[in-house]
């Protein structure tokens, strides 16, 4: 982990990482980084399975019906998992991830 970079951990609701994100900086809409998997990542491979699939979806233009799964998605995603920057006590809502690999694109609201 570089020093400058952010780090937001996704924790399931038993309290264990699931995946980490690493970002070299908060962009206003969306910020590229890198996903490593956590020790609970293999219980909800599924669910980023899926996320993956509509991410690729949506980045080669099948945009209108694809767009709304993709938000279904990310709202349950933000239900399934807390999203914790690390060094930052309030929790992240309302985020959205592109997911291509361990590539990864993050907004937050």
């Amino acid at each position: 982990m570089d020093a400058s970079e952010i780090v937001i951990d996704l924790v399931a609701d038993d309290g264990q990482l699931v995946a980490t994100i690493f970002l070299e900086s908060r962009e206003m809409f969306w910020s590229e980084g890198r996903l490593q998997r956590g020790e609970r990542f293999t219980s909800h491979e599924a669910f980023f399975d899926r996320l993956e699939a509509l991410s690729r979806r949506f980045q080669s233009g099948q945009s209108d019906a694809v767009l709304a799964n993709l938000v279904r998605l990310w709202e349950e995603m933000n239900q399934r998992f807390e999203f914790r920057q690390r060094g930052n006590a309030e929790r992240l809502d309302a985020i959205g991830i592109h997911l291509e690999g361990d590539r990864v694109r993050l907004r937050c609201a």
